[in-house]
């Protein structure tokens, strides 16, 4: 389950100022996208009902060894559905979902997720090819950072680790608005040392956060 509004309209538009800023140092347009979920996560609820239904078996085999009786055949029927309703319930949450989402898969799915919102989004229309993407995925805790043509000559992708690691922090203590903040600035002070802005400098992306 995720909140319902991450950040509040004061916020966003204080985001997108942070954008605008770090814009005015650079000829870059910073394109910020933020999706509640990247990782398929169907498999969450059946396993979790596998959990229940074993601690149900071993339960029901301690029982027998105890009383020499077996629980009444209805009984499993009833223990099933009660699982699968706990199952469906708790499969919503997004801890529950990281648990059981394993890490290389959550990474793998991240990065796919970004490099699909970055080829199919406004980051790639920019006239030199000077779009980067911060993008954030809520459940995984997780930002990839990607860069066009026209950054990705002047910079390695290892660059923009610092800028991960900035909203990482943030995210972990609960920050997300300082978190985002940051990465957004800290995107513009990178940008400005090898892409500095220019006389003609204009605003070719909307500088509004997108909350998916």
């Amino acid at each position: 389950m995720v909140k319902k509004q991450l950040f509040s309209e004061a916020e966003i538009h204080q985001l997108s100022q942070a954008v605008t800023t770090a814009e005015s140092k650079t000829s870059g347009e910073i394109v910020t996208v933020i999706v509640q979920s990247s990782s398929a996560v169907g498999h969450v609820p059946w396993v979790i009902l596998g959990f229940f239904m074993t601690l149900v078996f071993v339960i029901e085999r301690t029982w027998m060894a105890w009383s020499w009786s077996l629980l009444p055949t209805w009984s499993y029927l009833i223990l099933f559905f009660i699982g699968l309703g706990l199952s469906q319930f708790l499969a919503r949450y997004h801890w529950v979902q990281r648990v059981l989402t394993p890490n290389q898969d959550e990474q793998a799915q991240v990065l796919r997720q970004a490099q699909l919102e970055f080829l199919q989004g406004q980051t790639k229309s920019t006239q030199h090819k000077t779009g980067i993407l911060i993008f954030i995925s809520l459940m995984e805790h997780r930002a990839v950072v990607l860069a066009d043509q026209g950054i990705n000559q002047h910079y390695e992708q290892k660059t923009w680790d610092e800028v991960v690691q900035i909203i990482s922090q943030g995210f972990r203590k609960g920050e997300y608005f300082t978190g985002l903040e940051g990465a957004i600035l800290k995107c513009g002070q990178i940008l400005q040392a090898k892409l500095p802005a220019d006389f003609h400098n204009p605003n070719e992306i909307s500088n509004r956060i997108i909350i998916k």
